[in-house]
């Protein structure tokens, strides 16, 4: 992400979401980082409850310098990880009777870039199948925007060229272009959230 030189709003991102998230008290919040293969690190644990300091804390170890081949997988690497945590998390939350009415959601917030597309759509498609809502919040850079963006392809040797945001995995995205506009977003995400939770559970 340190390419698209969105850093900076990647923090804000964060830290107002957390913020959100607590007041709102939608239950229990937890923050991790994901970037070389293999890297994904819990920042901060669902256990945890969420303040000012927690949020100074985080941001330090944050530093957008990992850089990525294209072999490299890190989301896919980031959703495994979060599969399984989840999983781990949903269990502890069963009621005696062995049901599970716990509703996951999972933002992840970063610039939208990857090579792993066809991978991501299965891991996306595993998540979904355990009641795991994933939601992309990309970046979006004013320099060179994502919309922008475009992927080829090769038929019979001929080039074909798409739009990059016509195969993004993830079903559940949204660009974001500007800070200011993320309080009204989020609301929005939330609110969509909750609609497919109680539409879930009729």
């Amino acid at each position: 992400m340190s390419e698209s030189h969105c850093g900076h709003m990647a923090i804000e991102a964060l830290i107002t979401i957390c913020r959100a998230m607590s007041q709102l008290e939608v239950g229990q919040l937890a923050v991790a980082s994901f970037g070389e293969k293999g890297n994904v690190r819990m920042l901060h644990d669902f256990d945890q409850p969420f303040s000012s300091e927690v949020a100074l804390q985080i941001i330090s170890k944050f530093s957008f310098k990992q850089d990525n081949t294209i072999a490299d997988e890190p989301v896919v690497d980031l959703l495994k990880y979060l599969t399984n945590l989840l999983d781990h998390v949903a269990m502890r939350s069963r009621a005696p009777s062995g049901r599970t009415d716990i509703q996951q959601l999972v933002l992840i917030i970063a610039d939208g870039r990857f090579h792993e597309k066809e991978n991501l759509k299965r891991c996306v498609r595993d998540a979904l199948s355990r009641k795991q809502l994933l939601a992309f919040i990309v970046l979006d850079s004013p320099e060179e925007s994502i919309m922008d963006v475009q992927s080829v392809s090769f038929t019979d040797g001929m080039p074909k060229f798409s739009k990059y945001l016509d195969s993004f995995p993830f079903p559940y995205y949204i660009i974001l272009k500007d800070i200011e506009s993320l309080p009204r977003t989020l609301a929005d995400l939330l609110r969509q959230w909750f609609e497919l939770t109680q539409l879930k559970n009729v």
